[in-house]
């Protein structure tokens, strides 16, 4: 009896998290992300498209490439990265956004 209820609490809570990381994953779509692969690239782009398996699309992609202190960005257009390949995923945001937030 209380395995079984145990067990509908813990699909409860799982559905409800899943929902709520896809919720949070859909609302960033309008932002501009920074993606680290595991080879060691960087990709800077929009999130367009994401599935349960953690592959994402992006668009307007630029490939960021750091020699020292110095970089130069490549643009690569829409990218589809498989998930198994994200090391970090990260929201980009601009000074002026930081400062409004401060005020």
């Amino acid at each position: 009896m209380i395995c079984l209820k145990f067990k509908e609490f813990m699909f409860l809570f799982l559905n409800v998290y899943q929902r709520f990381i896809t919720y949070v994953i859909f609302t960033s779509c309008l932002e501009k992300l920074m993606v680290l692969l595991r080879d060691g690239r960087t990709l800077i782009g929009y999130l367009k498209s994401v599935d349960q398996f953690a592959n994402i699309v992006l668009q307007s992609t630029i490939e960021r490439i750091h020699v020292g202190q110095e970089y130069g960005d490549i643009p690569r257009g829409i990218f589809i990265v498989r998930g198994e390949n994200v090391v970090l995923l990260g929201e980009i945001v601009s000074v002026s956004q930081t400062e409004r937030s401060l005020l």
